[in-house]
Protein backbone atom coordinates (compact mmCIF):
# COMPACT_ATOMS: atom_id res chain seq x y z
CA UNK A 1 0.00 0.00 0.00
CA UNK A 2 1.16 3.26 -0.99
CA UNK A 3 2.33 6.43 1.82
CA UNK A 4 -1.03 8.52 0.34
CA UNK A 5 -3.17 5.74 0.25
CA UNK A 6 -2.20 5.01 3.92
CA UNK A 7 -3.06 8.73 4.40
CA UNK A 8 -6.27 8.43 3.25
CA UNK A 9 -7.39 5.66 5.23
CA UNK A 10 -6.14 7.31 7.97
CA UNK A 11 -8.38 10.12 7.38
CA UNK A 12 -11.23 7.91 6.56
CA UNK A 13 -11.26 6.11 9.85
CA UNK A 14 -10.43 8.79 12.17
CA UNK A 15 -6.81 7.86 13.15
CA UNK A 16 -6.72 4.60 14.29
CA UNK A 17 -3.90 3.03 15.22
CA UNK A 18 -3.21 0.32 13.04
CA UNK A 19 -3.67 2.83 10.28
CA UNK A 20 -1.15 5.10 11.69
CA UNK A 21 1.34 2.17 12.21
CA UNK A 22 0.76 1.20 8.46
CA UNK A 23 1.27 5.03 7.73
CA UNK A 24 4.87 4.82 9.63
CA UNK A 25 5.82 1.72 8.32
CA UNK A 26 5.31 2.04 4.95
CA UNK A 27 6.82 5.58 4.98
CA UNK A 28 10.15 4.67 6.82
CA UNK A 29 10.66 1.34 5.03
CA UNK A 30 9.60 2.38 1.44
CA UNK A 31 11.75 4.96 1.05
CA UNK A 32 9.67 7.79 1.81
CA UNK A 33 9.80 11.34 2.96
CA UNK A 34 10.99 10.99 6.40
CA UNK A 35 8.82 11.31 8.93
CA UNK A 36 9.69 14.37 11.37
CA UNK A 37 9.87 14.18 14.94
CA UNK A 38 6.58 15.79 15.85
CA UNK A 39 4.97 13.02 13.13
CA UNK A 40 6.64 10.50 14.97
CA UNK A 41 5.65 11.50 18.62
CA UNK A 42 2.13 12.18 17.62
CA UNK A 43 1.99 8.54 16.07
CA UNK A 44 3.86 6.94 18.89
CA UNK A 45 1.57 8.23 21.46
CA UNK A 46 -1.46 7.11 20.01
CA UNK A 47 -0.22 4.01 19.38
CA UNK A 48 1.52 3.74 23.30
CA UNK A 49 -2.51 2.39 24.43
CA UNK A 50 -1.52 -0.84 22.27
CA UNK A 51 1.56 -1.59 23.72
CA UNK A 52 1.47 -4.83 26.13
CA UNK A 53 5.32 -4.81 27.60
CA UNK A 54 6.46 -8.56 27.35
CA UNK A 55 6.46 -10.87 29.97
CA UNK A 56 9.38 -13.40 31.21
CA UNK A 57 10.46 -15.35 28.90
CA UNK A 58 9.69 -18.88 29.73
CA UNK A 59 11.55 -21.68 29.15
CA UNK A 60 12.22 -22.40 25.35
CA UNK A 61 12.20 -19.05 24.43
CA UNK A 62 14.71 -17.36 22.38
CA UNK A 63 14.87 -14.92 24.99
CA UNK A 64 15.78 -17.50 27.67
CA UNK A 65 18.75 -18.22 26.19
CA UNK A 66 19.86 -15.84 24.75
CA UNK A 67 20.48 -12.26 26.09
CA UNK A 68 19.46 -9.43 24.11
CA UNK A 69 18.63 -5.89 24.41
CA UNK A 70 15.99 -5.02 22.32
CA UNK A 71 15.42 -2.72 19.51
CA UNK A 72 12.56 0.21 18.88
CA UNK A 73 11.08 0.06 15.09
CA UNK A 74 12.74 3.23 14.32
CA UNK A 75 15.92 1.68 15.32
CA UNK A 76 14.94 -0.69 12.89
CA UNK A 77 13.74 1.68 10.43
CA UNK A 78 17.18 3.68 10.54
CA UNK A 79 19.21 0.22 9.60
CA UNK A 80 18.01 0.00 6.40
CA UNK A 81 16.80 -3.24 6.39
CA UNK A 82 17.16 -5.50 2.96
CA UNK A 83 12.92 -4.87 1.49
CA UNK A 84 11.87 -6.73 -1.11
CA UNK A 85 11.54 -3.93 -4.16
CA UNK A 86 13.14 -2.78 -7.22
CA UNK A 87 15.08 -6.11 -8.26
CA UNK A 88 14.65 -7.61 -5.06
CA UNK A 89 11.77 -8.81 -5.00
CA UNK A 90 11.71 -13.00 -5.63
CA UNK A 91 13.24 -15.69 -3.01
CA UNK A 92 15.47 -18.28 -4.42
CA UNK A 93 15.26 -21.28 -2.58
CA UNK A 94 18.86 -23.40 -4.03
CA UNK A 95 18.53 -26.78 -3.39
CA UNK A 96 21.59 -28.81 -2.72
CA UNK A 97 22.36 -32.57 -2.89
CA UNK A 98 20.13 -35.15 -3.95
CA UNK A 99 16.52 -35.16 -3.12
CA UNK A 100 13.81 -38.03 -2.40
CA UNK A 101 10.76 -37.72 -3.92
CA UNK A 102 9.34 -37.36 -0.40
CA UNK A 103 12.04 -34.46 0.32
CA UNK A 104 11.64 -33.03 -2.81
CA UNK A 105 7.79 -32.74 -1.72
CA UNK A 106 8.71 -30.66 0.67
CA UNK A 107 11.08 -28.36 -0.76
CA UNK A 108 8.09 -27.31 -3.53
CA UNK A 109 5.61 -27.05 -0.07
CA UNK A 110 8.78 -24.93 1.45
CA UNK A 111 8.80 -22.57 -1.20
CA UNK A 112 4.75 -22.43 -1.07
CA UNK A 113 4.80 -21.55 2.17
CA UNK A 114 7.31 -18.90 1.77
CA UNK A 115 5.83 -17.48 -1.03
CA UNK A 116 2.12 -17.20 0.83
CA UNK A 117 4.38 -15.85 4.04
CA UNK A 118 6.25 -13.28 2.69
CA UNK A 119 3.85 -12.46 -0.23
CA UNK A 120 6.61 -12.54 -3.08
CA UNK A 121 7.30 -15.52 -5.59
CA UNK A 122 9.30 -18.07 -4.79
CA UNK A 123 11.45 -20.18 -7.73
CA UNK A 124 13.33 -23.37 -6.71
CA UNK A 125 16.54 -23.38 -8.89
CA UNK A 126 18.33 -26.49 -10.28
CA UNK A 127 19.86 -28.70 -7.90
CA UNK A 128 23.10 -28.04 -7.15
CA UNK A 129 25.47 -31.41 -6.26
CA UNK A 130 27.28 -31.38 -3.12
CA UNK A 131 30.24 -31.86 -5.05
CA UNK A 132 30.04 -28.41 -6.60
CA UNK A 133 30.24 -27.34 -2.87
CA UNK A 134 33.80 -26.45 -1.52
CA UNK A 135 35.05 -28.88 1.68
CA UNK A 136 36.12 -26.24 3.45
CA UNK A 137 33.02 -24.41 3.03
CA UNK A 138 30.64 -27.41 4.51
CA UNK A 139 29.80 -28.18 8.32
CA UNK A 140 30.62 -30.97 9.70
CA UNK A 141 28.07 -33.39 10.87
CA UNK A 142 29.51 -33.46 14.64
CA UNK A 143 28.97 -29.30 14.49
CA UNK A 144 25.22 -29.41 13.59
CA UNK A 145 24.71 -32.72 15.80
CA UNK A 146 26.37 -30.40 19.04
CA UNK A 147 24.03 -27.81 18.19
CA UNK A 148 20.68 -29.82 19.32
CA UNK A 149 22.40 -31.72 21.51
CA UNK A 150 22.28 -28.53 24.22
Amino acid sequence: MTVRKHRRRIRRTGSRPAALLGLLAVSLLAGAKPVTVQQWTVLTDRLRPLHRPLGKPQPGDWLSQHEEGGETFLEYARSRPVTPRGKRTVIYLQPLGDFTPTQRRLITLTADWLGRFYSRPVKIEQDWPLARIPADWRRRPSSIASRWSG
